[in-house]
């Protein structure tokens, strides 16, 4: 007999899950989360699952978490105890997470729960370019991650994490606006998300807004005139606050993606850090064969709690190097299949939520090509877990199959 409401449950522990920068005040903030997401993926034992779907990919999915597993095994040889059990403990609060799901599949059946999970995940994204709005006329909150200086002015972390999360986040977040019914709220998410990327003085946010809503206008079926003019109403609304309030902020901007007199340019230019990251000039030189068996948590650098490791700043080549060749495909079959097979639909049966999920899995794998850790950090990998465990439910059922049957053994 079930005497809980799982899908309240799970909402409760995305929610602290997506809490995680208060760790930075004490430990014991996780311990909600941990204890909660044990007892819910621990407690499936009550139910029997019926699943008509693809299983080869359902067993890539298995495969991918034991590809983790294997880099755990491997990192025994080459950490530390200590910095063993650091390092896994960050990985198993995503993995954790993925793991609830794949066990629990038969909560995607309910289209209110996913639009719901979807919503606090916005949610949680507007807080986080409220953050940067707010630290700019209230200074930096002390239990953030560090800030950094370009341009004369000040690089503030939000509640997604390190600086450069924010970049990747609201790339993420902006074609899951479409899952939101209200054209208003779309709208208001939107103006906060830009003014967000603005105040965060980062390429990459400026870059994923502008790809995200390139792909939304290529592949969202409206008619021209509709989609220009709300391009026009974006760019002027957003200029006109940038410009009016935080002109510091914009000309910065500007010249860090290399428009302008270069005055306040500080750092890398825009095609010269792009390049670094997409042939691999980040990794050092290492055995050819450590190519092949892996790295482990080494491979993946600081972001996994491992002092003077490798930090590859792709998502591709930090798989290659935590767990061989193998990790690495399963990777990227994860990513294209769903991808592929949700686009495949959307040419038959054409819908708004069709294109939010393949323009989140485009952005995923353009971030994966420039930005590491993405499967590390909660803020960005949960959402990608969710999104893909969905799409497995909602794209990968036989033709035959009227849905996910749940039945209680205890009935």
């Amino acid at each position: 007999m079930i005497i809980f409401n799982r899908e309240f449950l799970f909402t409760i522990i995305f929610i602290l899950a997506n809490l995680h920068v208060l760790r930075n005040i004490s430990l014991i903030f996780l311990a909600p989360y941990f204890f909660l997401i044990f007892f819910f993926t621990l407690s499936t034992f009550q139910f029997r699952l019926k699943i008509n779907f693809n299983t080869r990919y359902f067993l890539l999915l298995s495969f991918f978490i034991c590809q983790w597993l294997y880099v755990i095994v491997i990192s025994a040889y080459s950490l530390n105890f200590i910095d063993l059990v650091n390092s896994t403990s960050r990985l198993l609060y995503s993995l954790l997470f993925f793991l609830s799901l794949l066990v629990n599949l038969y909560l995607f059946d309910n289209e209110s729960f996913f639009e719901r999970i979807i919503k606090i995940y916005l949610f949680f994204t507007s807080i986080a370019s409220a953050f940067l709005i707010f630290q700019y006329f209230f200074g930096p909150i002390d239990f953030f991650h560090a800030h950094a200086g370009r341009g004369g002015l000040i690089r503030y972390s939000t509640s997604l994490g390190a600086i450069t999360v924010y970049g990747v986040v609201v790339g993420l977040s902006i074609p899951l606006l479409l899952i939101i019914k209200s054209n208003v709220y779309r709208f208001l998410l939107l103006i906060i998300f830009i003014l967000g990327a603005l105040f965060s003085l980062q390429k990459a946010a400026v870059a994923n807004i502008f790809l995200s809503i390139f792909f939304l206008f290529i592949l969202y079926k409206a008619s021209l005139t509709k989609k220009l003019l709300f391009l026009l109403i974006i760019i002027v609304v957003s200029s006109f606050i940038a410009t009016i309030f935080f002109n510091d902020y914009l000309l910065v901007n500007l010249n860090i993606m290399g428009i302008g007199s270069g005055a306040l340019f500080t750092g890398e230019s825009l095609d010269t850090d792009l390049f670094r990251r997409l042939n691999g000039s980040y990794i050092p030189s290492i055995p050819p064969i450590q190519y092949f068996i892996g790295l482990g948590f080494i491979g993946g650098g600081g972001v996994y709690g491992v002092e003077n490791g490798i930090m590859a700043h792709s998502q591709f080549f930090e798989m290659l190097l935590l767990g061989g060749p193998l990790f690495l495909l399963a990777y990227m079959f994860i990513i294209f299949i769903p991808l592929l097979k949700i686009y495949r639909v959307n040419s038959k049966y054409f819908s708004t939520k069709n294109i939010s999920l393949i323009v989140f899995f485009i952005m995923f794998v353009i971030n994966s090509f420039v930005f590491g850790g993405m499967l590390i950090n909660p803020s960005i990998s949960l959402i990608f877990y969710f999104i893909l465990c969905y799409s497995y439910v909602a794209y990968f059922r036989s033709s035959t199959s009227p849905g996910i049957q749940v039945k209680s053994i205890n009935k």
